[in-house]
Protein backbone atom coordinates (compact mmCIF):
# COMPACT_ATOMS: atom_id res chain seq x y z
CA UNK A 1 0.00 0.00 0.00
CA UNK A 2 1.34 3.38 -1.03
CA UNK A 3 0.66 6.75 1.12
CA UNK A 4 -1.11 9.42 -0.31
CA UNK A 5 0.67 11.54 -2.40
CA UNK A 6 0.37 15.55 -2.61
CA UNK A 7 2.12 17.16 -5.92
CA UNK A 8 2.96 20.99 -4.59
CA UNK A 9 3.51 22.68 -7.96
CA UNK A 10 4.81 25.47 -6.35
CA UNK A 11 6.50 26.88 -3.34
CA UNK A 12 6.66 30.64 -1.42
CA UNK A 13 9.76 32.21 -1.16
CA UNK A 14 10.65 35.75 -0.88
CA UNK A 15 12.81 36.43 -3.85
CA UNK A 16 8.86 35.61 -5.97
CA UNK A 17 6.72 38.94 -5.73
CA UNK A 18 3.68 36.21 -5.69
CA UNK A 19 3.63 32.17 -6.46
CA UNK A 20 0.29 29.94 -6.27
CA UNK A 21 0.22 27.14 -4.44
CA UNK A 22 -1.84 24.51 -6.00
CA UNK A 23 -2.67 21.26 -3.55
CA UNK A 24 -3.72 18.48 -5.50
CA UNK A 25 -3.84 15.29 -3.52
CA UNK A 26 -4.41 11.73 -4.78
CA UNK A 27 -6.12 9.77 -2.78
CA UNK A 28 -7.01 11.45 0.12
CA UNK A 29 -10.17 13.17 1.06
CA UNK A 30 -8.46 16.53 0.82
CA UNK A 31 -10.17 18.85 -1.42
CA UNK A 32 -7.52 20.79 -4.16
CA UNK A 33 -6.89 24.62 -3.32
CA UNK A 34 -4.59 27.36 -5.07
CA UNK A 35 -3.65 29.32 -2.92
CA UNK A 36 -1.79 32.72 -3.40
CA UNK A 37 0.03 34.70 -0.95
CA UNK A 38 2.07 38.09 -1.42
CA UNK A 39 4.62 38.84 1.22
CA UNK A 40 6.39 42.58 1.32
CA UNK A 41 8.60 43.49 3.97
CA UNK A 42 12.63 43.85 3.63
CA UNK A 43 13.98 40.10 4.39
CA UNK A 44 10.96 38.21 4.92
CA UNK A 45 10.49 34.53 3.23
CA UNK A 46 7.47 33.45 2.65
CA UNK A 47 6.48 29.13 1.92
CA UNK A 48 3.74 27.37 2.02
CA UNK A 49 2.37 23.85 1.76
CA UNK A 50 0.04 21.49 3.06
CA UNK A 51 0.69 20.02 6.65
CA UNK A 52 -1.93 17.23 8.12
CA UNK A 53 -4.76 18.17 5.45
CA UNK A 54 -4.21 22.06 6.54
CA UNK A 55 -2.76 25.31 4.36
CA UNK A 56 0.40 25.97 6.37
CA UNK A 57 1.77 29.46 5.49
CA UNK A 58 5.64 29.48 7.32
CA UNK A 59 6.94 33.14 7.28
CA UNK A 60 10.43 33.64 8.17
CA UNK A 61 10.71 37.88 9.59
CA UNK A 62 14.35 38.97 9.84
CA UNK A 63 13.23 42.61 10.90
CA UNK A 64 10.41 41.56 12.70
CA UNK A 65 7.83 43.64 10.91
CA UNK A 66 6.25 42.89 7.90
CA UNK A 67 2.37 42.07 5.97
CA UNK A 68 0.99 39.55 3.51
CA UNK A 69 -1.85 38.74 1.36
CA UNK A 70 -3.36 35.23 1.23
CA UNK A 71 -6.03 34.94 -1.61
CA UNK A 72 -7.77 31.79 -2.36
CA UNK A 73 -7.27 31.44 -6.36
CA UNK A 74 -9.39 28.26 -6.88
CA UNK A 75 -10.99 25.16 -5.37
CA UNK A 76 -12.13 24.22 -1.95
CA UNK A 77 -10.85 26.41 1.20
CA UNK A 78 -8.29 24.26 2.93
CA UNK A 79 -10.23 22.61 6.32
CA UNK A 80 -7.67 24.71 8.14
CA UNK A 81 -5.23 27.83 8.08
CA UNK A 82 -2.07 27.70 9.70
CA UNK A 83 0.54 30.43 9.70
CA UNK A 84 4.34 30.13 11.46
CA UNK A 85 5.95 33.01 12.32
CA UNK A 86 9.23 33.08 13.10
CA UNK A 87 9.38 36.13 15.00
CA UNK A 88 11.04 36.96 18.54
CA UNK A 89 8.53 38.40 19.92
CA UNK A 90 4.32 39.43 18.57
CA UNK A 91 3.72 42.72 20.35
CA UNK A 92 1.37 43.06 17.18
CA UNK A 93 -0.65 40.68 14.98
CA UNK A 94 -3.27 41.99 12.31
CA UNK A 95 -5.55 40.24 10.74
CA UNK A 96 -7.90 41.26 8.14
CA UNK A 97 -10.74 39.55 6.85
CA UNK A 98 -13.33 41.42 4.64
CA UNK A 99 -14.00 44.84 6.58
CA UNK A 100 -13.29 43.49 9.80
CA UNK A 101 -9.18 42.87 11.84
CA UNK A 102 -8.75 40.91 14.69
CA UNK A 103 -5.54 42.47 16.51
CA UNK A 104 -4.00 40.20 18.77
CA UNK A 105 -0.62 40.71 21.10
CA UNK A 106 1.56 38.19 22.95
CA UNK A 107 2.91 39.72 26.04
CA UNK A 108 6.69 39.38 26.23
CA UNK A 109 6.39 40.60 30.33
CA UNK A 110 3.02 38.29 31.37
CA UNK A 111 4.34 34.85 30.48
CA UNK A 112 2.93 34.80 27.29
CA UNK A 113 -0.36 36.12 27.68
CA UNK A 114 -2.23 36.46 24.48
CA UNK A 115 -4.58 39.66 24.06
CA UNK A 116 -7.46 40.48 21.29
CA UNK A 117 -9.52 42.74 19.78
CA UNK A 118 -11.94 43.47 16.90
CA UNK A 119 -11.88 46.39 15.25
CA UNK A 120 -15.02 46.81 12.07
CA UNK A 121 -15.92 50.34 11.13
CA UNK A 122 -18.69 52.21 12.51
CA UNK A 123 -18.22 49.96 15.37
CA UNK A 124 -16.21 50.92 18.78
CA UNK A 125 -13.08 48.12 19.35
CA UNK A 126 -14.23 45.25 20.98
CA UNK A 127 -12.28 42.70 23.15
CA UNK A 128 -12.74 39.24 21.70
CA UNK A 129 -12.42 35.83 24.07
CA UNK A 130 -11.78 32.22 23.34
CA UNK A 131 -15.71 31.95 21.94
CA UNK A 132 -15.24 34.33 19.39
CA UNK A 133 -15.45 33.14 15.77
CA UNK A 134 -12.68 35.70 14.90
CA UNK A 135 -10.49 34.68 17.65
CA UNK A 136 -7.21 33.21 16.87
CA UNK A 137 -5.46 30.32 18.68
CA UNK A 138 -1.67 31.37 19.19
CA UNK A 139 0.61 29.44 20.70
CA UNK A 140 4.91 29.26 21.19
CA UNK A 141 6.06 26.82 18.37
CA UNK A 142 9.36 24.51 17.95
CA UNK A 143 12.46 24.63 20.67
CA UNK A 144 10.88 28.43 22.11
CA UNK A 145 7.86 26.76 23.49
CA UNK A 146 8.64 26.74 27.22
CA UNK A 147 11.02 30.05 26.52
CA UNK A 148 10.59 33.21 27.51
CA UNK A 149 10.03 36.53 24.88
CA UNK A 150 12.45 37.26 23.69
CA UNK A 151 12.49 33.93 21.48
CA UNK A 152 16.01 32.71 20.80
CA UNK A 153 14.37 29.48 18.31
CA UNK A 154 10.94 28.79 17.11
CA UNK A 155 8.48 31.37 16.62
CA UNK A 156 4.42 31.59 16.89
CA UNK A 157 2.00 28.94 15.30
CA UNK A 158 -1.16 31.49 14.79
CA UNK A 159 -4.65 29.59 13.22
CA UNK A 160 -6.65 31.83 11.29
CA UNK A 161 -10.37 31.25 10.99
CA UNK A 162 -11.30 29.12 8.43
CA UNK A 163 -13.66 31.90 7.32
CA UNK A 164 -11.48 34.38 7.21
CA UNK A 165 -10.15 32.68 3.37
CA UNK A 166 -13.52 31.14 2.77
CA UNK A 167 -15.96 34.27 2.57
CA UNK A 168 -16.91 36.06 -0.59
CA UNK A 169 -13.86 38.24 -0.75
CA UNK A 170 -11.70 35.05 -0.47
CA UNK A 171 -8.40 36.25 1.07
CA UNK A 172 -7.24 37.38 4.11
CA UNK A 173 -3.99 40.22 5.11
CA UNK A 174 -1.67 39.77 8.07
CA UNK A 175 0.75 41.92 9.71
CA UNK A 176 3.13 41.53 12.33
CA UNK A 177 4.89 43.52 14.51
CA UNK A 178 7.90 41.77 16.97
CA UNK A 179 8.35 44.32 19.04
CA UNK A 180 7.02 48.41 19.06
CA UNK A 181 10.26 50.38 18.48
Amino acid sequence: MTAPTYHILGLLFSCLPATALPALPTGSPIPPFVVNVTASGDGDSVRAGIDNGALLIDVASRRGIGKATVTLDSGNCPERIRVQLHTQGLEGFYLTCGDKTVKAAVSSTQAGAVSQSLHSPGMQEQIITADSPYWLSIGISGTAAAAAIPLQNGGFEITIPRDCLCTESRSFRMQWIDFYR
